[in-house]
């Protein structure tokens, strides 16, 4: 099942294997029989995988236990981000700004099923993606540091909201890639590559 789309039909270069009407029969001696499976052809196919850059990060780890902030979280982000984006002018679409929250939903993020958390303290990954590693310093040190101080309702002491295992608090982590290719292109092996063929031998190599 690891990376497939589809449980019966395993797609591969020329064909695919269809399992619809495959069956498994216990032989005895730790054997096992398998029939029914069918191979399909197909046009002749590659698999295409590229990836291609998208900007440069800066990270920074926090930690909070104070009950008040954690019970505001959400809003408290979200107010976080508004101000940083006005602060810098920034366009949205330039430049991903990302709490992730370990503790309430770090993992399954939006898709997570318990919303509500009763941590009595929360992780805080900030993840800033930029068009250039400066300005991925310069959003993420703001970011941090409005954080650190925000003024949220019921907020008793005023040094700081935040508490950080590392210093410096902010990380550079360098240029970041996403899938921009993942795509079967139909080809004729002639055509599309250069092959040698290499018969090895115990006296050497015969091309």
């Amino acid at each position: 099942m690891y990376e497939k789309s589809d449980p019966y039909f395993l797609p591969g270069p020329g064909g695919a294997l269809n399992l619809k009407a495959c069956s498994f029969k216990d032989v005895g001696n730790g054997q096992v029989r398998v029939s029914g499976s069918v191979h399909e052809h197909t046009p002749y196919t590659v698999k295409l995988e590229g990836a291609r850059p998208v900007g440069y990060r800066t990270l920074s780890i926090a930690g909070t236990r104070d009950s008040i902030m954690i019970a505001d979280i959400d809003n408290i982000l979200l107010e976080v981000r508004k101000s940083v984006e006005k602060n810098l002018s920034i366009e949205p679409d330039s430049v991903q700004l990302n709490f992730h929250l370990y503790g309430k939903n770090g993992v399954m993020g939006k898709m997570e099923p318990e919303p509500d958390t009763t941590s009595y303290e929360l992780g805080i990954l900030l993840d800033v993606v930029a068009p250039s590693q400066a300005t991925a310093d310069s959003i993420c040190s703001l970011a941090r540091s409005t954080l650190l101080h925000y003024g949220y309702a019921g907020r008793i002491a005023t040094a700081g909201n935040l508490a950080f295992p590392f210093s410096p608090s902010d990380i550079r982590a360098g240029l970041v890639y996403e899938f921009s290719i993942y795509h079967l292109m139909e080809y004729t092996p002639e055509i599309a590559f250069k092959f040698r063929l290499e018969n090895v031998t115990a006296e050497g190599v015969m091309a």
